[in-house]
């Protein structure tokens, strides 16, 4: 009715709305004004699930300036408060967040083991399988630029394969193969890394660019004609 006051988890929920709306067109500023009337909000009306999101959320945009305060936040504050509460999945958001602050800080075997021994377990017990395929396939590239086991850097990527066929992500997986062809090639296994590449370059020819798609047949040609 004309008059009535909108109930305020309702206006914290459009704050929120467009906070996101705000951050994806980068307008930072303005979307950590309206996550922090969200944050009020939903912290006055004892809504702590929503309220930790909101400070997980000014956090990641924190992080953009200062990427040392963000993880200090994160480590002392908001993890150890999200891991009093059964909520598996905010504690998984939190830890997405200190995950890009790791690898913007260079720390890449810290973000391997916070994947390994905190994220993967986590996927598992919410049985994500989507979440499950990233993550794996994050960490197999991880395992590369580490300049460590190629054979563990593939187990990861097959993981991911199977993941993400169960998921139908034709993009997701397409990459996943690819980096599994990198490795296989190098490895001078060439009749399998050539068996792959034909089976993702429908997947690229639907969803890549034209230099991907190229780079792709050029390469399936050269095995071919190589007689590997």
């Amino acid at each position: 009715l004309e008059g009535n006051p909108e109930p305020t988890q309702s206006v914290a929920g459009l704050l929120e709305e467009r906070g996101s709306l705000q951050e994806r067109f980068e307008k930072w500023d303005l979307a950590k004004i309206d996550f922090e009337q969200a944050f009020e909000i939903f912290q006055r009306e004892g809504n702590w699930r929503r309220a930790l999101i909101m400070r997980i959320r000014l956090v990641d945009i924190l992080r953009r300036t200062d990427l040392a305060e963000a993880e200090r936040l994160l480590r002392e504050e908001i993890l150890p408060e999200a891991e009093q509460g059964d909520d598996l999945r905010v504690q998984t958001v939190a830890r997405e967040v200190l995950e890009h602050i790791l690898v913007n800080q260079g720390k890449l075997s810290d973000t391997l083991v916070l994947l390994n021994e905190r994220q993967l377990p986590a996927w598992q017990e919410l049985g994500d399988r989507r979440a499950l395929a990233l993550t794996t396939m994050r960490m197999a590239s991880l395992w590369l630029h580490l300049d460590r086991s190629k054979d563990e850097a593939l187990d990861l990527l097959q993981k991911s394969t199977t993941f993400f066929k169960e998921t139908r992500e034709s993009f997701h997986l397409a990459q996943a193969l690819s980096g599994t062809t990198v490795i296989l090639v190098g490895q001078g296994k060439y009749d399998e890394a050539l068996r792959i590449l034909q089976e993702q370059l429908p997947v690229f020819e639907r969803f890549g660019n034209p230099t991907t798609i190229s780079i792709t047949r050029s390469m399936i040609e050269l095995l071919q004609s190589s007689g590997k």
